[in-house]
């Protein structure tokens, strides 16, 4: 007998027995009909399953498309004009909001869109601050002045400064 032989004669005799038993379990006279109807049920109820997913995803891929041409409009719209400081700010606050984990304890300045942020941020932050305002529409200069304090000794500090303690 070649090698590896009675493996593959095995797997196709569990193989049929295991084809033999579906078949019985779904043609059986008695409860076939029932378990025919379960498993139709069951496709069906996939069916519906799989049609709102992709529903969901093309209304999501939409939304993202049209997001992306406003953002771009926008961001042509605003190229050649000043933005007023206090929308500015509240641009620069939004964005510090996404990527600091105590953003209420910032301070942030602006004047004709120069923005001075200032406060205590965890260690690492600083660079995500820096890719943030950089990309944010408005921002023609951006000075920071933050100082790293680690989780251990910061968080209760940057949560009491917040009105985050309770």
């Amino acid at each position: 007998m070649a090698k590896g032989g009675f493996r593959g004669h095995t797997a196709m005799l569990l193989t049929g027995l295991a084809i033999g038993a579906g078949a019985m379990y779904v043609f059986d006279p008695e409860q076939g009909g029932r378990r025919r109807s379960h498993a139709g049920q069951k496709a069906l109820r996939g069916g519906h399953v799989a049609r709102h997913w992709i529903a969901c995803k093309c209304a999501d891929l939409g939304n993202r498309a049209w997001g992306a041409v406003a953002e771009l409009g926008s961001s042509l719209r605003d190229r050649h004009r000043s933005i007023p400081d206090d929308i500015l700010e509240a641009r620069v606050r939004s964005q510090l909001g996404h990527v600091l984990s105590h953003p209420g304890v910032m301070s942030v300045e602006v004047h004709d869109g120069q923005v001075t942020i200032s406060g205590n941020i965890l260690p690492g932050e600083r660079s995500r601050i820096e890719d943030r305002i950089r990309k944010t529409r408005g921002v023609q200069n951006c000075t920071i002045h933050v100082f790293e304090r680690e989780a251990s000794e910061g968080i209760l500090d940057l949560q009491r400064q917040s009105g985050w303690s309770r």
